[in-house]
């Protein structure tokens, strides 16, 4: 199997670890609505514009970069 492909087949089990992982870090996450700045280049760029879109409740791409 590629190196690719590795990556993609351990995603499912690499979010639910994410997921359990979440109620240990919880309470150092900005409280819904606070103002924030992500920075990325690239793929964390996007990620970036992802959780914008969510934070802000819009589908909309943010323009950037």
């Amino acid at each position: 199997m590629s190196d690719v492909l590795a990556e993609i087949d351990s995603q499912p089990d690499v979010w639910r670890r994410a997921v359990e992982f979440l109620p240990k870090v919880r309470s150092r996450l900005p409280v819904p609505g606070a103002r924030l700045a992500i920075l990325g280049c690239g793929t964390s760029y996007y990620i970036a514009q992802a959780i914008a879109a969510a934070r802000q409740g819009v589908a909309a791409a943010l323009v950037g970069c």
